[in-house]
């Protein structure tokens, strides 16, 4: 679309083409001015480049909103430019203009993309970085740099800096997540480890990335992902897990206190039993009292173990059983009893223990 101006910025010539871009014919803007068209929030930019325009004389290219005849608005890109009279002086201003309306919603769109993105980064505390394999470089975003505490600002380090960064004793376990990546084992590389702030303090990062660029024949030259914060995390499992231990230190000091005071109170009862079976001359008496006097026993040096051991849940049976025969043989005159004991090491909870032993005895 051509047209031409006077000093004032008043239409002196149209082309056809401003009928169909903008729905006006030559007699709709011929000795209009130019700035009755355009969009107010343009105006100021508009007025203050003509200014400077006709200070600097030098031709110059400009965007704003052009007002259609049907009232909506259309981006146009124009370049404007001067025709001198005969004693020159300005005669027009000549302006080539285009419509440029589908460029800038493409930008819009883009730039709100762009904004949603920034925002969902922001928001979950993500960043964004950028590996040039072949250069050795590490291109970090903005949310990273204020993560580490550099400002508001994007990040450059070498790769080798970036490893010198990482605690000693995570950089085996990111070097083979990254091997393992690079050699096909995963899909993706990911890998948790702690990373040092610009104060000299520790961060706990979970780092997501996949190769995005190959060169001809095939070898990585680019490696892009993004980079979580998971210092809060990883302090809130560690209290869980400090918490957890201390619930279950507690639990066993208790539960290995009541097998200790079990094991007292038939150890009290067996001495009962065997006081009051001394009372009887008769042997099936004596031998019943003898008998319930073992089963008490039998229990007692279930509780001793369950007192001596961490694991509640699990005792060894052959040591159980070893030391209650070997009671039992002594009670009853190891001299004439022949063992032969072979027994592997099982692990069984208190429920099945205990009748073992009572069948044992």
């Amino acid at each position: 679309m051509v047209s031409l101006t006077d000093k004032d910025c008043d239409f002196v010539y149209v082309s056809l083409s401003h009928g169909t871009h903008l729905g006006y014919s030559f007699e709709d803007l011929v000795d209009r001015n130019i700035f009755d068209f355009i969009h107010p929030d343009d105006l100021d930019y508009i007025k203050n480049l003509y200014s400077e325009f006709l200070q600097t004389l030098e031709p110059v290219t400009l965007e704003c909103r052009f007002r259609h005849s049907n009232g909506h608005y259309v981006w146009l890109e124009t370049s404007a430019n001067i025709v001198y009279d005969d004693y020159g002086d300005i005669k027009y201003f000549v302006l080539n203009s285009r419509d440029i309306t589908e460029r800038k919603e493409t930008e819009e769109k883009l730039k709100y993309k762009d904004e949603i993105l920034e925002l969902a980064l922001n928001s979950a505390s993500l960043a964004v970085w950028d590996c040039d394999i072949k250069n050795k470089e590490l291109y970090f975003s903005k949310q990273f740099s204020k993560l580490l505490g550099f400002g508001n600002k994007e990040l450059v380090l070498d790769t080798q800096t970036w490893w010198n960064l990482i605690h000693p004793d995570d950089v085996n376990s990111v070097s083979k997540a990254l091997n393992d990546y690079y050699d096909g084992r995963t899909t993706v590389f990911e890998s948790e480890y702690r990373f040092k702030d610009n104060s000299g303090k520790w961060l706990w990062l979970l780092d997501k990335g996949k190769i995005t660029k190959k060169d001809d024949s095939g070898n990585s030259e680019r490696l892009t992902g993004v980079i979580l914060d998971i210092t809060d995390k990883v302090k809130r499992e560690e209290n869980i897990r400090e918490y957890a231990n201390k619930i279950k230190d507690s639990k066993i000091t208790r539960e290995k206190e009541l097998h200790h005071r079990i094991k007292n109170n038939l150890q009290v009862i067996s001495s009962l039993l065997n006081l009051q079976s001394e009372k009887f001359e008769d042997e099936d008496v004596v031998e019943a009292f003898k008998d319930t006097q073992n089963r008490v026993i039998s229990m007692s040096f279930l509780h001793q173990k369950l007192y001596q051991t961490n694991n509640l849940d699990n005792l060894n049976s052959k040591d159980y059983i070893k030391e209650l025969v070997s009671y039992l043989t002594n009670l009853y005159n190891k001299n004439k009893i022949d063992l032969n004991i072979d027994v592997q090491n099982c692990y069984f909870g208190i429920d099945i223990i205990i009748p073992l032993g009572m069948l044992i005895n």
